[in-house]
């Protein structure tokens, strides 16, 4: 581990260095189909130039090149407590893939699996199919009591395992925060969940899930207003637009409001939380004495694997150019 944040910020900067520029994206964008947009990724060795037999598997590629953001987060962190917390995440995406196909009998198909945070993925999965959980954490462990709960009720659901998961997840790292003492990872995760439970209430608002079910599916942590947000159902969208205008959520509000009065459903709504919280570290990425620039990276990186994987998906059905444009992340 470094052994302190300017070097860790100066290996980062190096590293970004690398990163697709939104010229290339534009390329490939402009490209014609598939295989030409993959082979602008290859000039520049994305993905350790990993060679991939046709453009079909593209998914490879993305895999690989998140595997090394996750490797190079863990080797050159100076704050693993506050790296482990992004990292966190993994380990409950491998865990949902584990549960889901214990309970519901379908093969385990570890290309499935996520980079490893804390635990093993495929050493955990061994252990869980022998119903042996003690090296799991307590909160881990209630999460899967209820789900067993469930299962053993008949009333258990793929999405009732992610929901139980994620409400685990943050009671994690909500938890394990007061040992990071880092005000911007704290805020970061304090903003992640209000746009978690936002977005939670604008689907029950569409799907008219009603008070008590939108309720179940929020996340604790949150500074918003539960009452309200359970009460999206029976709000005009006016109401809704101005409780968040004059708060740190309003121009994404009003963005959200101005795509459902426009018929384009929420298909935007995650595109507006990550520019907004990969912002929260991005402004301060030349920080060399914080965390921000090895959080901005590691979002940054996220931000572009997503934004390759939009482009190749959409050349692969030949969707219209501007629509690609439009779904990009910044």
């Amino acid at each position: 581990m470094p052994s302190s944040y300017p070097f860790a910020a100066s290996r980062i900067k190096a590293l970004e260095s690398k990163n697709i520029t939104t010229e290339k994206l534009n390329r490939m964008i402009d490209m014609d189909d598939t295989a030409s947009a993959i082979k602008i990724l290859s000039e520049v060795g994305y993905a350790g130039a990993l060679a991939i037999n046709n453009e079909n598997e593209y998914e490879k590629l993305l895999r690989k090149e998140l595997f090394i953001v996750v490797d190079n987060m863990k080797d050159l962190t100076p704050n693993e407590k506050a790296t482990d917390l992004f990292l966190k995440k993994f380990d409950y995406h491998n865990i949902k893939v584990i549960l889901k196909c214990k309970f519901f009998r379908k093969d385990l198909d570890k290309n499935l699996f996520l980079p490893n945070g804390k635990y093993d993925a495929e050493n955990m999965a061994e252990k869980i199919f022998e119903d042996e959980y003690s090296f799991l954490n307590g909160t881990l462990k209630n999460a899967i009591d209820v789900i067993y709960d469930n299962a053993l009720n008949n009333t258990l659901t793929p999405s009732l395992i992610d929901l139980e998961l994620d409400k685990a997840m943050y009671d994690d790292i909500f938890d394990e925060l007061k040992n990071v003492k880092d005000k911007a990872v704290e805020l970061y995760f304090k903003k992640e969940v209000d746009l978690t439970n936002l977005g939670i209430a604008f689907r029950g608002k569409l799907l008219n899930l009603g008070y008590n079910k939108i309720n179940k599916m929020l996340i604790k942590h949150t500074s918003l207003d539960v009452d309200f947000l359970c009460k999206f159902e029976e709000k005009s969208l006016e109401n809704i637009l101005e409780e968040f205008r004059f708060t740190d959520y309003g121009e994404i509000v009003k963005n959200v409001v101005n795509d459902l009065n426009d018929g384009k459903g929420l298909v935007s709504f995650e595109k507006y939380t990550d520019n907004y919280l990969y912002g929260l570290f991005k402004e301060n990425s030349f920080d060399f004495e914080s965390i921000s620039p090895m959080l901005s990276y590691y979002l940054g990186k996220l931000i572009e694997i997503k934004n390759i994987r939009i482009i190749l998906v959409c050349l692969t059905n030949r969707l219209d150019k501007t629509l690609i444009r439009e779904r990009l992340r910044s």
